[in-house]
């Protein structure tokens, strides 16, 4: 059976299939992880030192900003935006007429 064509290849991409839906369940473990850590006391303390890496992280955000360039009405999505200086600095960029999105795992608020 496995001389007919297409079947090694089907069976491989099953194979291949397994391995990704066991990465993926590791995956989901490793996320919960920290999903639980960032609501909890790791969360509180980088609220409480919020300030210390806004200050840190300035750099960064000028030089995201510098690489962007991102204009009037543009829209933004910021992927783990941390306490939100980033998004802050692109909604300023972009504007009343642009948009600016922020998405991060932990609950605690910051802005």
């Amino acid at each position: 059976m496995l001389s007919q064509p297409g079947m090694q290849s089907a069976l491989q991409h099953c194979s291949v299939c397994v391995a990704h839906a066991r990465d993926s369940h590791a995956a989901e473990e490793i996320n919960a992880d920290m999903l639980a850590f960032g609501n909890g006391k790791g969360g509180q303390t980088g609220v409480a030192r919020q300030e210390h890496a806004d200050i840190t992280l300035a750099p960064v955000t000028d030089a995201l900003l510098a690489f962007a360039v991102p204009r009037a009405g543009e829209r933004v999505v910021d992927i783990g935006c941390g306490c939100g200086a980033s998004t802050l600095a692109f909604a300023r960029a972009v504007g009343p007429s642009g948009r600016c999105l922020c998405a991060r795992a932990r609950q605690n608020r910051c802005l």
